[in-house]
């Protein structure tokens, strides 16, 4: 029996690409025996837990943070990827996989050093138009990498063994109908957490919005100070307004139906592509982005035409003119933004990345 391990949690935006690579081959090659190693919050994820009943194998692993420059704050995450290191090696020294499979992340770069030294065939994916640190060091050791966008626009990744397959997304944001809404629909999800920053500045502007449209906001772990000051709206208003922590099976449905999504510009562009949103991306500033990898991926959609960028420097008021004028312009004509962002989606990923792991194996 062949058998595949793969890592690459942290986030949804690595977590949930890695499993449907796995559902994928688990749908090409239902004998092979599929393992994912996580952390203990990836292991308890609604994608990992609902897999894990049936068919797959999970490991609970430590994970800490790759940093350019380690300073000794950081030491509590220096330790954690060096106990991740260990166990991700005792791992594939017991188990032998054929295959590997690595999303990004510090315990991805150990998977891949761990199967590098064993012989075993690795397949990694780089999700962002800038190449992080992890896939940087993966790819010394990878046997094919796989690209969301195409492969000329990756200078700094080895050309003769890259592959362009998409950006693996779940299929609901493909199938999803529209939901039908009475008022224009203005859905705000940041990134997997919310975005403070983008929350903050819509709820400024909550009693100019609201007569008018229907908000939904992600707020994440910052729900409960967004529901106390929503308290403070006048009572004909509130009702036009949900607020809630996060927004998962319901997200494909609300892209599609919503007359803007006001995002980050991390991998959900791609769920944003595949449900043919209506897009308005504020990237992380650069002092969180330091590679400026969401800035990247957001030129990238604003030269097709796909979105409109607002950078998070220009203030909250410029955001909040940006989400009108956009509204406004929605609801007069269709400036075409949904079919050119749907040219980013890649309803095949996962199974082409798949296929790519099948490969290494024979």
């Amino acid at each position: 029996m062949k058998r595949i391990v793969a890592t690459g949690g942290g986030t949804g935006g690595h977590s949930i690409p890695c499993i449907e690579v796995l559902s994928a081959l688990h749908t090409l090659e239902p004998s092979c025996e599929i393992a994912y190693l996580g952390t203990k919050s990836d292991l308890r994820s609604p994608w990992v837990t609902q897999l894990a009943k049936d068919w797959l194998k999970t490991g609970e692993i430590v994970s800490g943070k790759l940093y350019r420059r380690p300073t000794w704050r950081q030491i509590p995450a220096l330790w954690n990827m060096i106990v991740g290191w260990f166990q991700v090696g005792m791992y594939v020294m017991r188990e032998r996989p054929d295959a590997a499979f690595c999303k990004g992340g510090a315990a991805s770069v150990a998977l891949a050093w761990w199967c590098s030294r064993l012989g075993i065939p690795v397949v990694a994916h780089e999700t962002d138009l800038r190449t992080g640190l992890a896939n940087k060091l993966i790819a010394r050791w990878a046997t094919k990498v796989a690209t969301a966008f195409p492969c000329d626009q990756y200078p700094d990744l080895p050309a003769m063994r890259m592959e362009y397959t998409g950006q693996p997304v779940r299929q609901l944001f493909f199938q999803t109908a529209q939901r039908v809404t009475d008022r224009p629909l203005i859905v705000v999800i940041g990134g997997s957490q919310g975005a403070r920053w983008i929350n903050d500045a819509l709820a400024d502007a909550w009693p100019e919005l609201l007569k008018r449209y229907t908000i939904i906001q992600q707020c994440g772990g910052l729900i409960e100070s967004f529901l106390e000051r929503s308290k403070t709206l006048p009572a004909e208003l509130r009702p036009h307004l949900t607020l809630v922590e996060r927004i998962d099976d319901e997200l494909a449905e609300l892209m599609r139906s919503a007359t803007l999504v006001v995002s980050r510009a991390g991998g959900s562009i791609f769920e944003l592509a595949a449900s043919r949103a209506h897009t308005l991306l504020v990237p992380l500033p650069t002092g969180v982005d330091a590679q400026m990898h969401q800035h990247a991926n957001a030129e990238i959609l604003e030269r097709a035409g796909a979105a409109v960028v607002v950078d998070q420097r220009e203030g909250k008021q410029a955001l909040v003119a940006r989400v009108i004028e956009m509204l406004h312009d929605g609801l007069r004509v269709n400036d075409g933004r949904r079919e050119q962002i749907a040219q980013f989606a890649t309803p095949h990923a996962a199974r082409h990345i798949a296929s790519l792991l099948i490969d290494t194996m024979r």
